[in-house]
């Protein structure tokens, strides 16, 4: 069983930017953070076979819209704090090669992401939120994973990638996702398999690249409405590069305790969007 919380912090827009910069074929959204708690489990089936499923629950704070109506009417949308459960993911996974000392592990997933999230929930502000706000997507998207390992004596290599194939539901499309994870880390306590106590030191690289959301261009009062057939949002879609760092702790053979902190070196973004400033995480594994 694995439990994660992770926050990612951003530069959020003033009401002054979120109605300048919007027009009537495009808002602008604002958010100050972006949190999760994920709840996870994987089971063995046998030395090369396994499957894992996680649950996330989204908190979303002080998301914000700045929107133009017709005759360049200007308004913002204070939408609040959104919480809500996320969409599940079903991974099946096949190990090719197994990890052992100064060796390579490869192995491979297939999985789903399903609609089990939140997509009309009201938010703090008694508000029911526009669905590409919403801690759920609705819809059902193919999702792949390939992490290959190297160890060294005390060094593990690691490059990790997982993508994910966005679907069209309720006249939205969330846009594909891929991320690449290139990792070392390094046991500074002793090796002996014996030791109760293991900590690793990590330092990696991630990019991460999403593509153009698509969803129907009439906005009446902050929510889209269903009659457009969904085109590309200008103001959506990224590509980052980030550095992180942090430690993973094994006391003993059940419980292993994850900690990174990541930092943005390169951020490109379509369109008017807030900035990543830091994100992190922290985690609880355990091994029944």
């Amino acid at each position: 069983m694995t439990t994660a919380y992770s926050i990612m912090q951003y530069q959020p827009f003033s009401d002054d930017e979120l109605k300048q910069w919007s027009t009537e074929e495009n808002p602008v959204f604002s958010v100050t953070s972006q949190q999760s708690f994920r709840l996870g489990a994987q089971y063995n089936f046998t030395d090369r076979w396994k499957v894992a499923m996680a649950m996330p629950y989204n908190l979303s704070f002080d998301n914000r819209e700045g929107h133009t109506h017709e005759e360049n009417h200007k308004e913002i949308h204070n939408y609040g704090n959104d919480f809500g459960y996320g969409d599940a993911t079903l991974l099946g996974k096949y190990r090719w090669l197994k990890l052992d000392d100064n060796s390579w592990s490869l192995e491979t997933g297939l999985g789903i992401k399903m609609p089990t999230g939140e997509t009309n929930t009201a938010s703090s502000n008694s508000i029911v939120v526009p669905l590409h706000l919403q801690p759920g997507t609705g819809s059902w998207d193919p999702v792949a994973s390939v992490q290959v390992r190297k160890t060294v004596n005390r060094w593990i290599f690691s490059e990790d990638v997982y993508t994910k194939i966005a679907t069209t539901a309720k006249e939205h499309n969330m846009g594909d996702y891929v991320t690449g994870t290139t990792t070392a880390s390094y046991q500074v306590t002793s090796t002996k398999k014996e030791q109760s106590v293991k900590v690793l030191l990590l330092g990696g690289v991630q990019v991460e690249y999403n593509s153009k959301m698509k969803m129907p261009i009439d906005h009446v009062h902050g929510t889209e409405t269903m009659t457009d057939t969904p085109v590309p949002f200008d103001n959506s879609g990224f590509t980052r590069l980030l550095f992180s760092a942090g430690t993973l702790i094994y006391a003993g053979k059940h419980f292993t305790i994850p900690v990174s902190f990541s930092l943005p070196v390169y951020e490109h973004l379509n369109g008017y969007q807030v900035s990543m400033k830091w994100k992190t995480m922290a985690g609880l594994n355990i091994n029944l």
